[in-house]
């Protein structure tokens, strides 16, 4: 056998086991009704803002059997330059908002 056939006999076996997992996925798919509201609570200057960000956005994107899906980002003091990468990331999301701290609550009950 050569290098290139177990390399290839490799790859078909994790091919089949990947498209074993996507069908056992797919029959045991419970579309629940429920919801998901993950908050972040940022102040300060951050500089790992982004990647916190779209951290919580493909968290949410991931999670299975729930119907609706939310991120607060609450404001607990951010710098105007943190507050401006949030509003950029969050722009065109329409299933995320940004909050202060003391409307959290209130932006909560909205959501649901």
């Amino acid at each position: 056998m050569s290098v290139g056939e177990v390399l290839f006999g490799l790859l078909a076996i994790v091919g089949l086991c990947d498209l074993f997992r996507s069908v056992v996925f797919w029959l045991y798919n419970d579309r629940k009704e429920g919801e998901i509201i993950l908050t972040l609570h940022l102040s300060g200057h951050r500089e790992d803002v982004e990647y916190l960000i779209r951290g919580a956005l493909q968290k949410l994107k991931a999670a299975r059997g729930v119907s609706q899906k939310r991120l607060l980002v609450i404001d607990d003091g951010m710098d105007q330059e943190t507050r401006n990468i949030c509003g950029m990331l969050l722009q065109g999301q329409p299933q995320a908002s940004i909050c202060s701290g003391k409307d959290a609550s209130a932006e909560v009950c909205k959501m649901r």
